[in-house]
């Protein structure tokens, strides 16, 4: 349900500008816990430093998978095409392994270079007889080293060592909430197809694989058509979309220009044009004329320098 007296109509039950709770009876049914808090960075008192160390950040560039099997769930495998990989370009990725779950079921952290591209990767949405394999944006917190002040000596330390630099849109959520994976699934549901909206015009779904294991670009469109989360792409509009790209790729090959190969300098003949031309070209018996006969040149040296000056 919409709080009607906030003009960006956040929902006061879930934190959502779209939501589907129409009360408070709707929202308390549900079977999974709810965050009390959602709240915008810019809210945060930066002086805190115990609120500091308690909150976790929603990054839009991370997602969290969950529900990988055993014979998946290892980074070169998720990072080809047929997986993770073409929904962009993956920064980094890291698997978790666990074998509390039968059967087996393993997670991972994957960092896109963009919001775009992990929102295409949370709307993968992967069912089978064993095992349900879907994503959220993921979550990072504040490196301990940093909220002390002090240097943080660990190499390829995953967490924050300065503040987010979007403090409007950049989101957090409580430390205790860290638990309520069911809303923090769904609520990256939402915003993903809230991004999705923005952007799906301007894929060139022609790229999309013929053979992957994990959903194409193309099979993502076809879900959110068949949920009306999108409308379908004119044709037209489409084709001018693609022919823009390929306009982009061809200025940007043009920004590099190929070596203009040069014809090989005759220097013999040219010599020859040079000295004849100084003699006069009706003459006959033109001292310096290249010939196979006994009037062999005199002035050798002469003319290995015109060479060298012809070479230049």
């Amino acid at each position: 349900m919409k709080n009607q007296t906030n003009q960006s109509e956040i929902c006061q039950y879930c934190n959502l500008s779209d939501c589907e709770c129409s009360d408070q009876e709707d929202w308390d049914s549900c079977d999974s816990p709810k965050p009390k808090t959602l709240y915008s960075f810019k809210e945060i008192n930066l002086q805190n430093k115990s609120l500091l160390a308690e909150i976790r950040i929603i990054c839009k560039n991370l997602i969290y998978v969950i529900g990988l099997a055993p014979n998946i769930a290892k980074e070169d495998q998720l990072k080809k095409l047929e997986y993770f990989g073409q929904y962009g370009q993956i920064q980094k990725l890291i698997v978790i392994q666990s074998n509390t779950f039968n059967p087996p079921s393993h997670a991972a952290y994957i960092t896109y270079r963009n919001e775009q591209e992990a929102s295409l990767a949370i709307l993968v949405n992967i069912i089978n007889i064993y095992l349900q394999v879907k994503a959220s944006f993921g979550t990072t917190k504040y490196c301990t080293n940093f909220l002390k002040g002090q240097q943080c000596k660990i190499k390829d330390c995953v967490y924050l060592h300065q503040h987010p630099k979007d403090k409007d849109s950049t989101q957090v959520l409580k430390k205790e909430e860290m638990n309520n994976s069911k809303w923090l699934f769904s609520y990256s549901q939402k915003l993903a197809q809230a991004n999705f909206k923005k952007f799906y015009t301007k894929i060139n779904y022609k790229n999309a694989l013929q053979k992957s294991v994990f959903p194409t670009t193309q099979n993502i469109l076809d879900n959110m058509l068949k949920e009306r989360v999108v409308e379908p792409i004119q044709q037209q509009q489409q084709q001018i979309n693609v022919q823009w790209e390929e306009i982009k790729e061809t200025q940007q090959q043009q920004e590099f220009p190929q070596p203009i190969q040069q014809k090989s300098i005759d220097i013999e003949k040219r010599v020859e044009a040079v000295i004849l031309k100084m003699d006069g070209e009706g003459n006959r018996n033109s001292r310096f004329k290249f010939t196979n006969s006994e009037n062999v040149p005199q002035d050798y040296e002469a003319i290995q320098q015109i060479k060298q000056y012809l070479q230049k």
